[in-house]
C-alpha cells in the first residue's frame, strides 16, 4: 500500500490518504455509494457471458448505481456511456459482429476518460487425467470446463 500511495503522488495525486478495509468486508463497503468517495481502488469481474454488456451494464453504466448493493464503484454516470450501454446492450450475443466497431469506439472513449483501467482477463489452467480424451470442446474459456465433452481413452 505504501508503494501505491508513492505512486499515486508520483502521477500528481494531492493528499494521498490511503483506507484500509478488511478483506471480507472489501465489495460490499465499495458497494455503500453513501459511504465511499475513493478516488481509486481495485475491482475485478469475471466475465459471466460473451458480451460487453456484461462489463458496461454492470460497472460502468451510470443507470446501474444503486445506493446499496451497487457494482459500478467509480460512480460512473457519463451520458455518452449510458446511451451506448442502452443502445448496444440490446444487440443480441450472436449478432455482436454487426456492432463490434461501436463497442471498440466505446472502449477506447473509456480508456481515454481513464474511469476505469482494463488489466486483461484471468485464464484459469485446466488439469485432466491421463485417461480423458483432451478435445479443443471440452474447456470454454468463459464458461470453464464443458463437461459435456469429456471422454475416456
Amino acid at each position: 500500500m505504501e508503494y501505491y500511495e508513492q505512486e499515486l503522488k508520483t502521477i500528481g495525486f494531492k493528499n494521498v490518504q490511503l483506507k484500509e478495509v478488511a478483506d471480507a468486508n472489501y465489495f460490499t463497503t465499495l458497494g455503500e455509494s453513501k459511504s465511499v468517495d475513493a478516488q481509486t481502488g481495485f475491482d475485478d469481474w469475471n466475465q459471466d457471458f460473451p458480451n460487453p454488456v456484461d462489463f458496461y451494464g454492470v460497472l460502468l453504466d451510470g443507470n446501474s448505481i444503486t445506493p446499496t448493493n451497487n457494482l459500478n464503484f467509480g460512480q460512473v454516470n457519463d451520458p455518452h456511456i449510458n446511451s451506448q450501454v442502452t443502445k448496444l446492450g440490446a444487440t443480441p450475443t450472436t449478432e455482436l459482429s454487426k456492432v463490434k466497431g461501436q463497442w471498440q469506439a466505446l472502449d477506447k472513449y473509456v480508456a481515454q476518460k481513464a474511469d476505469v483501467a482494463v488489466f486483461g482477463y484471468q485464464k484459469f489452467p485446466f488439469f485432466t487425467s491421463k485417461r480423458i480424451l483432451r478435445s479443443p470442446e471440452m474447456i470454454n474459456y468463459i464458461y470453464g470446463w464443458n463437461l459435456s465433452a469429456l471422454k475416456l481413452k
